[in-house]
């Protein structure tokens, strides 16, 4: 009997950058036949309203082609959507990338979901140990040093390479540390 794929949903502000790239890599580790439909959504919000950015960042898009050709096909022509509790509704687990957006978000969405939401990692922070959920950004983000031991470039496309390596390398960290099989 086929087993039903997982519907996993990542979260972060703006769906234009480090979702599409959790995304690219939760794709090329679990490959064609994969367990999980993985999606993705932004946290950003305006007047208690979700919004996303117009689309995806172009050196995003450029690091997956790179890094990831096949993946890079799937999501080539996507553009960000904002959270909803339906699309929360619909998941088997939401994994958010940033503090903020899952504070927002538990703001927002129903109390009946809360239990699907969690952090896609945890790490000590390189400067002071401090445990942090931020997955670094590499186009504006501020935490690179936490997680690298160094600042970003000047260029996000490098810096997404990096993300993305990071990501590929340490199996999305959310979907290893996580018996999903108990979804």
């Amino acid at each position: 009997m086929a087993q039903t794929q997982k519907r996993i949903l990542f979260v972060c502000t703006g769906d234009n950058c480090r979702t599409i790239l959790a995304r690219a890599a939760a794709l090329k580790n679990e490959g064609p036949e994969s367990r999980f439909i993985f999606e993705t959504a932004s946290c950003s919000t305006e007047s208690k309203k979700f919004v996303a950015e117009p689309k995806v960042h172009q050196s995003v898009l450029n690091a997956i082609k790179k890094k990831c050709p096949e993946e890079y096909r799937l999501i080539k022509d996507y553009v960000p959507r904002p959270l909803s509790k339906e699309m929360v509704s619909k998941m088997d687990r939401v994994y958010f990338l940033c503090s903020a957006c899952m504070d927002t978000a538990k703001e927002l969405i129903p109390r009946e979901y809360h239990d699907r939401m969690q952090f896609y990692c945890t790490y000590k922070s390189r400067i002071n140990s401090r445990e942090l959920h931020e997955v670094p950004n590499p186009i504006n983000g501020n935490n690179w040093r936490d997680y690298y031991d160094r600042d970003r470039t000047t260029e996000v496309e490098t810096d997404s390479v990096t993300l993305l390596e990071s990501m590929i390398s340490q199996l999305h960290p959310a979907l290893k540390t996580n018996d999903l099989s108990k979804l």
